[in-house]
């Protein structure tokens, strides 16, 4: 199924954080809110954050423009996802409730083809994830744990829309 225009098909960090916050909240069971989100501060609570890094034009490939739309593309990324655990321990929220957050956000992500495939997010697949380190910290009375992701994704091949159509 190929994206509806290129912009759509570039917003990689979009469809990123959509599809971990639905397969996170399933898993984790709390909720989760991605990047750039306005919601309520509430806890216990995962932030989410994609960031796109390089982009990788293999080295055989020639560097090719539309009309021919996935010949010559940057189809390779680098990325990185951070995942943060905040807990209020004045609500209730233990030491142990933080930790069990963070096992289950590592299970979910290091388990992780079975819930980013191929329909979720669309037009990418996932090639390679792994931890990268771990931060603690406070901030107030809150208890906060993030885990940073490294992440490499590719374009699919039927991803590239047909047309140069803009959106609207």
């Amino acid at each position: 199924m190929g994206a509806a225009n290129l912009q759509t098909l570039y917003q990689f960090e979009k469809a990123f954080e959509d599809a971990a916050v639905t397969f996170l909240e399933s898993e984790v069971g709390i909720d989760v809110f991605p990047s750039a989100s306005l919601d309520d501060l509430v806890t216990p609570r995962l932030d989410i954050e994609f960031t796109t890094g390089e982009a990788i034009l293999p080295i055989d490939d020639p560097i090719i423009s539309s009309p021919a739309l996935s010949l010559g593309e940057y189809r390779k990324h680098d990325a990185d996802f951070s995942v943060r655990v905040v807990t209020d321990p004045t609500a209730g929220q233990t030491r142990a409730d933080h930790f069990s957050y963070v096992g289950k956000a590592r299970v979910a992500l290091l388990r992780s083809s079975d819930n980013w495939d191929a329909s979720s997010p669309p037009f990418y697949d996932l090639k390679f994830i792994r931890q990268t380190g771990t931060a603690r910290s406070t901030d107030l009375d809150f208890q906060i744990t993030t885990i940073s992701w490294e992440i490499k994704f590719s374009i699919r091949d039927d991803a590239f829309p047909t047309t140069t159509t803009a959106a609207p």
